[in-house]
């Protein structure tokens, strides 16, 4: 299962991003997200030509929200829409057909359509409450959506070391997060963590708690930063 990274620099504005991004991607992060829509064009541009700089070496692919010229531009593996705004057949136009197209969606209907679009793969939640972003979908509906569409789907919303689990038995391609990463102080063990909670589940492993003393006796008989600022951390 893909652990997709969506970037969002305002989480931790003391700490260059693309340094953020490029932990993640060398922990084991696939797929990164470089989202940033208030930058200028210029300044988003170069955060996004210094994410594929800080990433691709490590393997994982970078995407752009919402500028299939910015793509084309910077050289990204493709664009990322939003469910309402530029067609998944307007950005075809523009990319061609080996550049890879996702869209936000918030429920099945939206996925649906999106997968009749020509979607390469969606983004699709909220699952677990978040701030802002209205009323949950839900793990069981999460479920059926996935059965129902023939496209890679990416759980989104919510998810964290706390709620892989839940989505963990689940056929996704993978989960799609922010702060799931980005806000744990330690980014490459949080990859990890996430990782570890992902497989164990999917695998048929219980999840191991801590060990007490006394249940091992009983049982021994019987495991931000301004908008126009170039230092994107890299190098």
């Amino acid at each position: 299962m893909r652990l997709f990274l969506v970037s969002d620099r305002t989480v931790r504005p003391s700490e260059p991003i693309v340094r953020l991004l490029g932990e993640a991607a060398a922990a084991g992060v696939d797929r990164v997200l470089v989202r940033e829509k208030d930058l200028p064009d210029r300044a988003r541009y170069e955060l996004a030509c210094a994410a594929i700089e800080a990433c691709r070496p490590h393997g994982c692919r970078v995407y752009l929200s919402g500028r299939p010229d910015m793509v084309l531009a910077s050289g990204a593996d493709g664009v990322h829409l939003p469910a309402l705004g530029l067609s998944v057949s307007q950005a075809r136009a523009l990319l061609g057909p080996k550049l890879e197209i996702g869209v936000s969606t918030h429920s099945l209907e939206e996925a649906r359509f999106a997968q009749q679009a020509g979607a390469d793969y969606v983004f699709l939640g909220p699952v677990f409450p978040t701030p802002g972003k209205g009323p949950t979908l839900g793990v069981e509906a999460l479920a059926v959506a996935v059965r129902d569409l023939t496209i890679p789907v990416y759980a989104i919303g919510g998810i964290d070391k706390d709620t892989a689990s839940e989505v963990a038995e689940i056929p996704l391609a993978g989960v799609a997060l922010i702060r799931g990463i980005l806000s744990e102080p330690d980014v490459p063990a949080a990859v990890g963590v996430l990782r570890e909670r992902l497989s164990l589940v999917r695998f048929g492993v219980a999840e191991v708690e801590e060990d007490d003393p006394e249940e091992d006796e009983d049982d021994e008989d019987s495991d931000e930063e301004n908008p126009g600022d170039q230092g994107w951390g890299v190098g």
